[in-house]
């Protein structure tokens, strides 16, 4: 399974199934794969298709800020996720064991656009990494979803 489809399916799941107001990719200071706000929390997803990826992105600079006693909140999720295919389940969940770090397993199938049936599961729940509002990461999300609806219109549409 390739990064587009999990995106998508984690998108369908976070929006339909979590009723999270307003979702969106690449997203925050840090191009998050996914990210996602309600009234009372951001959340950011990276999907990762392979152990190699997984073991990269532990190692970048956001999670020494994420992991701090006192990161900047305002830039930092409440929670933070990691989604992998089925083979990398029990990877990321050791990886992940001694982080504040939730995992989701995006599973592999059809997914039509209308559907009750979800592809997303949690297998770790995430921590809270604090309780602040992250108002300005919040306005993050939503201009950036905004973007990604004017481009696919354009795109639909051709440049009007």
């Amino acid at each position: 399974m390739k990064s587009p489809e999990m995106k998508n399916k984690v998108l369908a799941y976070l929006r339909f199934k979590r009723q999270y107001h307003v979702c969106a990719t690449e997203a925050g200071p840090y191009d998050a794969d996914v990210m996602a706000c309600n009234d009372k929390e951001v959340v950011e997803i990276e999907i990762k298709c392979t152990k190699a990826d997984l073991k990269r992105d532990l190692k970048k600079r956001k999670h020494k800020y994420y992991l701090a006693a006192k990161a900047n909140q305002a830039q930092t999720p409440n929670r933070f996720f990691f989604a992998v295919p089925e083979k990398l389940v029990d990877t990321a969940l050791e990886m992940c064991k001694e982080l504040p770090y939730g995992v989701l397993l995006v599973k592999e199938g059809n997914m039509p656009l209308r559907t009750k049936k979800s592809f997303v599961y949690v297998k770790k729940k995430a921590k809270r990494m604090h309780d602040r509002g992250c108002s300005q990461l919040r306005l993050r999300v939503i201009k950036r979803a905004t973007s990604e609806l004017i481009t696919l219109r354009a795109k639909y549409y051709g440049n009007i």
